[in-house]
């Protein structure tokens, strides 16, 4: 059953005129390296004088092992140690040391603070690189380890302290290799259906077993950390990621025919490997185009291009990546036609956007499936048909519906009734109203992707892709940067980009300033000008 469709009227005017109506200079990628470097000065010094920070307990015990991580509730988000964001807050301090020369208020002075600074937030980041619990070691640690290695200042024992975490932390992610099945696991962890129940302690959250749990998960997220092992001394590491690039091009796409004809090559988000099922744990569903994840997809298969063909890669392996990669492109041509900063998810405008959120033709449940209006602001609107669902209990294990016969919901009626359960009660109105949130973390990733393949000497269709990433940060620039509205908080604690959404399954971070957002934003200005 087909329910894609995205009408693409007026393309070929799009792409025939996108020479000027897109231009993207090499003046306005300095204009905003100068814009992201006075944003990253004002955050730097809050962040330092420990004001305007939203602080979890743990922070606010030990401040100094926390980092910022978005905008939220009006103030900077400090996050624990240990999770996947936390590398980007010192990269993005390496990359405007790195790009220097291009800031004309970076003096020698201001020089100085931000090294000082941004050595302080690498320091936390060592106890990282021993860990074997995570695939996300490549954001974690090269996104701020390597960004180091790349400042040209950067003292010569920490060049050698650097290098040294890269490595370990390389082993430590080859660890998490299966050579059996040729990937990199993902996640440890089992998923469950959460939402919130009435005890005797109040209403709680609490967690349900699913009949069909993964095995082996894998998330297209996954190949952004292929770079480290790919920067790794050791062939072996070398080789696991070119076999997890290799799995991915063969399990993790699937193909659709847009309404003007042309084929679209999209990226699930997981991929389970002993279920041999596909998924979704970010996007609307299993078959919808989680927007982020398109970009996790094309920038990876950028990476595995910079390799060249040797006694690692075969000549055969980089032409299929290639291939493949062209594909990726053209999918991308006709997914931004309308409009260069999509939704956070490419489908949620679409009227039939509430199909896609329960797919029987893979993994059964996405936490898209309990995501309660309660747990949104009103001004939002996921998707379009957005409501609370009945669910089948055939998705629970018999143990997890035992245990639902005695529960009953927040507004106090029974969860299960027969063979449905309703996790946000039996309240099932439709929101008719509010905003379907943009993601522009998932556009400079884009863009950036885009201008990596444009500097590869073995890509060759280079204006392709750069008039395609000009237009993305147009887009970006005359639209979603801070300071078009100066009396924001993106504005004032220092975020760069507006209108980021992080994970709309959860109901976290949405329609906001994030850090990646502008770490992606920023690398993609430095590329620019690295284009001739």
């Amino acid at each position: 059953m087909t329910k894609f469709g995205i009408c693409v009227v007026g393309i070929l005017v799009v792409i025939v005129n996108s020479g000027k109506a897109d231009s993207f200079t090499g003046a306005q990628a300095r204009a905003n390296l100068g814009f992201a470097l006075s944003q990253y000065v004002k955050m730097m010094e809050q962040v330092e004088n420990e004001k305007h920070l939203n602080l979890p307990g743990f922070c606010q015990q030990v401040l100094s092992l926390c980092t910022p991580r978005a905008l939220h509730q009006n103030n900077i988000q400090m996050e624990v140690p240990g999770k996947w964001t936390n590398g980007f807050y010192s990269g993005v301090f390496w990359k405007l040391l790195s790009v220097g020369n291009e800031l004309s208020m970076l003096d020698k002075v201001l020089e100085q603070q931000l090294f000082r600074h941004a050595v302080a937030h690498q320091q936390r980041l060592y106890p990282e690189v021993w860990r074997t619990d995570t695939h996300d070691l490549g954001f974690i640690i090269y996104d701020s380890f390597a960004e180091a290695l790349a400042y040209k200042d950067l003292p010569e024992l920490l060049e050698h302290r650097y290098e040294k975490a890269l490595q370990q932390a390389s082993a430590s992610l080859y660890q998490r290799y299966i050579p059996e099945y040729g990937v990199i696991r993902s996640w440890d962890w089992r998923n469950a259906i959460k939402f919130p129940v009435q005890s005797e302690k109040g209403t709680q959250q609490q967690a349900f077993e699913l009949d069909t749990p993964w095995k082996i998960p894998v998330i297209i997220d996954n190949m952004m950390n292929l770079e480290l092992l790919l920067n790794s001394p050791l062939r072996e590491h070398q080789l696991a990621a070119l076999s997890h690039g290799q799995q991915t091009l063969d399990n993790h796409y699937y193909t659709k025919t847009a309404s003007s004809g042309e084929s679209l090559t999209l990226a699930y988000h997981l991929y389970d490997y002993e279920l041999r099922l596909p998924g979704n744990w970010q996007g609307l569903g299993n078959h919808s185009i989680w927007s982020r994840g398109q970009g996790w997809s094309l920038y990876g298969f950028a990476t595995l291009l910079e390799q060249q063909p040797s006694l690692t890669l075969s000549e055969q392996q980089h032409a299929l990546f290639l291939r493949h990669t062209h594909k990726l492109v053209d999918t991308l041509e006709v997914l931004l036609s309308q409009h260069k900063v999509p939704d956070w998810d490419f489908i949620a405008a679409q009227d039939n956007a509430a199909d896609f959120v329960i797919d029987d033709t893979g993994i059964p449940y996405s936490p898209m499936q309990d995501l309660c209006p309660e747990q949104l602001e009103k001004a939002i609107m996921p998707y379009r048909g957005f409501r609370p669902l009945r669910l089948d209990t055939t998705l629970l294990k018999d143990s997890a519906i035992v245990q639902l016969a005695s529960l009953r919901s927040e507004g106090g009626e029974p969860l299960l009734v027969q063979e449905s359960f309703y996790p946000c009660g039996r309240d099932l109105s439709q929101r008719y109203t509010g905003k379907i949130p943009k993601d522009s973390s998932a556009a400079a990733v884009l863009a950036s992707a885009l201008y990596r393949l444009a500097l590869n000497p073995a890509w060759p269709e280079k204006q392709r892709v750069i008039e395609q990433a000009d237009a993305i940060m147009r887009a970006l620039t005359e639209n979603f940067l801070s300071k078009s509205d100066t009396t924001s908080a993106a504005y004032h604690r220092g975020f760069v980009l507006t209108s980021a959404t992080g994970n709309m399954p959860a109901a976290s971070e949405i329609d906001t300033g994030i850090i990646y957002a502008d770490f992606y934003f920023i690398e993609a200005n430095q590329l620019k000008l690295k284009l001739p």
